[in-house]
């Protein structure tokens, strides 16, 4: 244009529209049917805001929370592309298209793989029955996301979890566990089937679990012993549980009676499970300090119970040749040591004075009381009476010699003797607790000469 000999030029320029080149990376490694969203893509190039939009999939603007399918986008914002992923694993691709000022590109999402590669489990021997047996920790490769797992009799924990399911997706990198629950039998496989994958391409490995033998036999056992019980008293054994067997086996009892698992008493031969339990029981002697044992097998393996009675104590030798009559009696120290005697509880069954290997003179001492001692049926408890007490218990028959000492059996001279106390030592303090014979003559009711005496002294049955 020129106006009065001068030139100048106006022109017009239109808004750039179009941006450089941009491009939006691709998902790989998508999980399955995931929306999945892409790194920031940031636009240049362009003189004004152009409009934005979505053909497949959405998309935010500047790391917005809303996601649309139309905008528009200035220079220097950015974007993220959203699209769904594939249902289909293994490299499957979908894409999500995004066009800004009539620059189309696309968002593609790439799904990972789910199938491993092939794997195996290793077996386990020597389970015992009826339990579940747990294979080592497993970890696939291969598979670049979550692998679909599920278990044929038998089940699947994640990575040690205490969890157990038969199916289960199992991260990449993540391990798993299998378990399986052994046979009832011996030397007998239980097999669970492991099947990974999908997308038309799985994996499969058994883990085998191996029962141990059959054995009837258990380990060896004993039976604690019973002593120091009542004379002709039923008598119960601990309760024992067998083990090291694992296979119901046979069981009897010679000499006693047995109750399996807390069943009914019975003598008569039975068998006997793994993790049941046997309590024997017997009725103790009729004799005082004298054993009866019973026998018990299970599977072959045999022990002995052994019970006895409470003690028996002896003082044997000869009658004296002037002897006419023999003093029985307990006492506690006496003369003997002439210290404190303290005392003495115990429980006194019989006395018995025997010559020449025969029991003539039989004493129960259920009810008989004198001097310091007390109680009844047998009880006695011996309290002090001073430094030189005498605690003297004499049972009483028809015969006597004077009021002091009624206690008076007729005795052989020359003939040997045993003179039995039959008793259980409680307990004691001081010198403890004595028996004494005292050999005697005299007429009954009149005078009274003693001759000799012989202390036994009483101590606590083993």
């Amino acid at each position: 244009m020129s106006l009065g000999g001068k030139t100048a030029t106006f022109s017009v320029s239109s808004p750039d529209r179009i941006p450089d080149a941009y491009s939006i990376p691709t998902a790989n490694n998508a999980p399955l049917n995931t929306l999945v969203v892409s790194n920031p893509v940031t636009i240049t190039g362009i003189s004004t805001p152009v409009a934005i939009e979505a053909s497949k999939g959405d998309f935010s603007l500047d790391n917005g929370t809303t996601w649309v399918t139309t905008g528009t986008i200035s220079a220097g914002g950015t974007f993220l592309a959203r699209g769904m992923s594939s249902t289909e694993p293994n490299s499957n691709t979908t894409s999500a298209v995004i066009s800004v000022g009539n620059v189309a590109r696309a968002f593609q999402i790439t799904t990972g793989a789910i199938t491993p590669d092939a794997f195996t489990i290793a077996g386990k021997n020597d389970v015992p029955f009826a339990q579940y047996a747990v294979s080592d920790l497993i970890t696939f490769t291969g598979n670049t996301i979550a692998a679909p797992v599920s278990v044929s009799n038998g089940q699947i924990s994640i990575n040690n979890g205490t969890t157990w399911t038969t199916s289960a997706s199992v991260p990449a990198g993540q391990s798993f566990r299998v378990r399986v629950m052994a046979a009832s039998a011996g030397a007998t496989n239980a097999t669970a089937t492991v099947t990974a994958g999908g997308g038309g391409l799985t994996r499969s490995a058994q883990f085998i679990a191996r029962t141990e033998a059959t054995d009837t036999t258990p380990t060896a056992f004993t039976l604690q012993e019973s002593t120091n019980v009542e004379s002709s008293t039923q008598v119960l054994s601990e309760i024992l549980t067998p083990t090291g067997y694992n296979t119901a086996t046979s069981i009897k009892v010679v000499g006693a009676e047995m109750s399996i698992n807390n069943g009914a008493w019975t003598a008569a031969d039975s068998t006997i499970s793994p993790g049941q339990t046997v309590q024997l029981r017997m009725t103790s002697s009729a004799n005082v300090y004298t054993a009866k044992d019973a026998t018990l097998t299970i599977g072959g393996v045999s022990t002995t119970w052994h019970t006895q009675t409470k003690g028996r104590y002896m003082v044997s030798g000869t009658v004296p040749a002037q002897a006419g009559y023999a003093i029985l009696s307990f006492r506690l120290n006496e003369e003997i040591g002439g210290v404190n005697p303290g005392s003495s509880n115990l429980n006194v069954l019989r006395m018995v004075y025997a010559e020449n290997g025969t029991a003539n003179t039989t004493i129960n001492m259920a009810g008989q009381n004198s001097g310091w001692w007390g109680g009844n049926n047998g009880q006695r408890t011996a309290t002090t009476q001073g430094t030189d007490a005498v605690m003297n218990l004499m049972v009483i028959p028809t015969t006597k010699i004077s009021a002091n000492f009624p206690q008076m059996p007729t005795v052989t001279p020359g003939a040997s003797f045993q003179f039995y106390v039959d008793a259980n030592m409680i307990s004691t303090s001081g010198n403890g607790a004595y028996a004494m014979i005292a050999f005697a003559r005299g007429t009954p009711g009149g005078a009274y000469s003693e001759v000799t005496r012989m202390h036994l002294q009483l101590k606590l049955v083993p």
